[in-house]
């Protein structure tokens, strides 16, 4: 579906524009490690059902 959501999009071209409208937390390097996007670091805790995002200053 061609739309600006990104939860609804499901084009190339969809895609391409909205990653230059909207930015991640997180974003995954050229081996697809996760890295920090707006989230500068997160912990996980609770066995993995409770996620702390600590977000980038400025920008």
């Amino acid at each position: 579906m061609v739309t600006l959501d990104p939860h609804d999009a499901t084009d190339n071209p969809s895609e391409m524009v909205n990653r230059v409208i909207y930015e991640g937390l997180v974003e995954f390097d050229e081996n697809l490690n996760i890295k920090p996007a707006l989230a500068e670091r997160w912990e996980v805790k609770d066995y993995g059902s409770t996620y702390i995002l600590y977000l980038r200053k400025g920008d």
